[in-house]
Formats: structure tokens, sequence, C-alpha cells
């Protein structure tokens, strides 16, 4: 991943990122932690953070594959880090206030 946002720095300066971890119960929590700081050097703008703790729980077969399931406290995490995500992505109004 390192490698990725190094190579497409130019690209991706200044853009706003949502940290989606999963896992067993801590979900992911150290990489989180250790990739902020990191997205933050690069000036990117991390706006939200999606924890889907247990995520073999979540997962159901469907159709040959797999689907996820998420539980309200998931879905509500996901809906959240959206809604950040589109309001830093709406250009400015002119003449009003945010």
């Amino acid at each position: 991943m390192k490698k990725a946002l190094d190579h497409l720095l130019w690209v991706w300066q200044g853009k706003p990122v949502v940290l989606v971890r999963y896992g067993g119960v801590a979900a992911g929590a150290r990489a989180a932690m250790a990739c902020e700081p990191v997205l933050i050097a690069l000036q990117l703008r991390v706006v939200g953070l999606v924890p889907i703790p247990l995520i073999d729980q979540l997962l159901h077969s469907l159709g040959g594959g797999r689907v996820l399931r998420p539980t309200e406290p998931v879905e509500h995490g996901l809906t959240t880090a959206l809604d950040a995500l589109h309001r830093v992505l709406q250009p400015e109004r002119a003449g009003t206030r945010a």
C-alpha cells in the first residue's frame, strides 16, 4: 500500500480518505493507526473510519461468492463515513457558509 501511495502521491495529494478496517475483534485497529500518520504526511485527509469487527461472521455464501451482511453498527459506521466523504467532495457554494 505504501508503494502505491508513494507512486500516486501527486494524483492523490489532498484527496479525502475513508479507512475501512476489518478482521477479528480489533478489526484492524493497529493497521489503521499505523496508516493514518502516513496518509497525513502525504497530505491526504482522513475523513472517516469504518471498523468491521469479526468480519467472518458477516460474510455469507451467495451464488458461488460471498456477500457482506453488515450489522447495524457496521452499517451506521459505513453510512457516517460515506456522508463525511460526500460532504468534503461537495464544491463550496458561493455565498453560503458551512
